[in-house]
C-alpha cells in the first residue's frame, strides 16, 4: 500500500529541504504549541495567576531539567543523557521563572528526585521564607520498555515532598510534567492550584512561566477527566 501511495517515489530528502529546521519561526511555533497544551486542573481562591512581585520557592524533580520537558527520543533513545543536552537559549521551568520575575525573587531547592527525597529539611526552611511554592512533579523522560510501569501513582518521594511543604501553610502550586497522568489522590487537596503541562517540549519552560504569572491564559483541554 505504501508503494501504491507513492511514499517511496522520493524516499530521501536533502537537509536543505528543511530550511526552517531550528529556525526562530520553528521555535516560536513550538512555544505557541506549548502554551496551548497546558491545562489548568484546579485554581482554588484564584491563586493563579501569581503576582510578579512574590517571593517564590521552586522545587521538585522536574523543576530544573530539560529531560522531563522533552521526553524520550530526544537526541537519545531515553532522552536523558546530559552529554547531548545542548539546547542554547532554552529554559527549564526554574530558569524561565527566574527570567520572568527576577532571580532575586526565586529560591530553588530540589526537595526530591523522582524516587528519593533530596535535601528536604533545607527545602522546608526555604519554603518558610517564600510567599508561594511551585512544586514541579511528574516523571523523567522515557521511551518504550524502560518506561513501562505497573502503577500510575506519583510515588512516595514526591508525596513526602508535598506533605512536608503543606505543613508550612504556604500556598502550593502543583505543576505536573509527565507523559501520562500520574495519580495524585490525597496530594490534590494540599495543592491550591494544579497545572498539567504533559510533555511541552524545549519551549515548555517559557510557556509555563507565561501561564503562572498571567501573561497567557491557560486554555488547554483534556479528552478525559484527570484521575485523582
Amino acid at each position: 500500500v505504501k508503494f501504491m501511495l507513492g511514499l517511496f517515489d522520493n524516499p530521501y530528502h536533502a537537509n536543505y529541504d528543511y530550511s526552517k529546521f531550528a529556525s526562530p519561526e520553528s521555535a516560536e511555533l513550538s512555544f505557541q504549541s506549548a502554551l496551548e497544551t497546558v491545562v489548568l486542573l484546579k485554581n482554588d481562591d484564584g491563586v493563579l495567576p501569581l503576582s510578579k512581585n512574590v517571593k517564590v520557592l521552586v522545587t521538585g524533580p522536574t523543576a530544573n531539567t530539560m529531560f522531563s520537558l522533552n521526553g524520550g527520543w530526544n537526541r537519545t533513545w531515553q532522552g536523558n543523557d546530559p552529554k547531548w543536552d545542548l539546547e542554547e537559549n532554552k529554559k527549564t521551568v526554574l530558569e524561565a521563572i527566574q527570567d520572568k520575575i527576577g532571580a532575586g525573587n526565586v529560591t530553588y531547592a530540589e526537595g526530591s528526585g523522582f524516587h528519593a527525597i533530596a535535601n528536604l529539611p533545607q527545602t522546608v526552611q526555604a519554603a518558610a521564607r517564600a510567599d508561594v511554592i511551585i512544586v514541579c512533579l511528574g516523571e523523567n523522560s522515557y521511551a518504550e520498555t524502560p518506561g513501562d510501569i505497573d502503577d500510575l501513582d506519583i510515588g512516595s518521594a514526591q508525596r513526602q515532598l508535598v506533605d512536608a511543604l503543606a505543613k508550612t501553610g504556604k500556598p502550593i502550586i502543583g505543576l505536573m510534567i509527565q507523559g501520562r497522568p500520574r495519580l495524585i489522590n490525597g496530594m490534590d487537596t494540599k495543592l491550591k492550584a494544579i497545572l498539567t503541562a504533559n510533555l511541552p517540549g524545549s519551549e515548555g519552560g517559557r510557556a509555563i512561566a507565561e501561564i503562572l504569572f498571567g501573561d497567557y491564559n491557560p486554555n488547554g483541554k483534556l479528552p478525559y477527566t484527570y484521575s485523582r
